[in-house]
């Protein structure tokens, strides 16, 4: 037997309108349960992971980048814990805690096993604010194509004559897609 073209056609926008319903709620839920994950860590914030960068001043005004954007881009899925600015070296230290919605958390009942991951976003060396920060630096590790790439082989041996270039690049990391977040549910049998 076969349906009308009309008949089909509501039935794909019900179809539609309901997958939408359920993307809806699913994406409810799944903020709920981020939200329950971080909560784990309410008051038990000293188990969070910490990290600390130190940037010259210089730097935000050669690359045009505040302190704001500058942690954005460079540390998505961190909060600034703690700001000192050091006037006799010309820097700012930042501390940084992982934000607990990006932790990962696991339930289990006896219907059900559920846990959630975060995949960090692979970062990459911003090389224009390399460039505007530290030209000679870019100039020494990266080779000119069709696009600028950073040179492997230039890189290892910058490193190896000064160790000070890790920490200039991770000021110029930057982030070009969102963590995501994964959710696991099982069955327990």
């Amino acid at each position: 037997m076969t349906q009308s073209l009309t008949s089909v056609v509501h039935d794909l926008a019900a179809l539609t309108a309901e997958e939408k319903e359920l993307k809806i709620k699913k994406d409810d839920l799944r903020r709920q349960l981020f939200t329950y994950g971080a909560k784990d860590y309410e008051g038990k914030e000293h188990l969070l992971p910490t990290t600390t960068i130190t940037v010259p001043i210089e730097f935000f005004f050669s690359t045009g980048l505040d302190e704001e954007a500058f942690l954005n881009r460079s540390f998505p899925t961190w909060e600034v814990i703690g700001r000192e600015k050091n006037n006799a070296h010309s820097s700012v230290t930042y501390v940084l805690r992982k934000k607990p919605v990006y932790m990962p958390f696991s339930y289990e009942d006896d219907d059900f096993k559920l846990s959630k991951t975060t995949t960090e976003p692979t970062p990459e060396i911003d090389l224009e604010t390399l460039k505007a920060e530290r030209s000679e630096l870019y100039e020494a590790i990266t080779s000119k194509e069709v696009r600028v790439i950073l040179d492997g082989d230039k890189l290892q041996v910058a490193i190896e004559e000064d160790q000070e270039v890790i920490s200039i690049l991770m000021r110029h990391t930057k982030y070009t897609r969102e963590s995501q977040q994964r959710v696991g549910i099982k069955n327990v049998e």
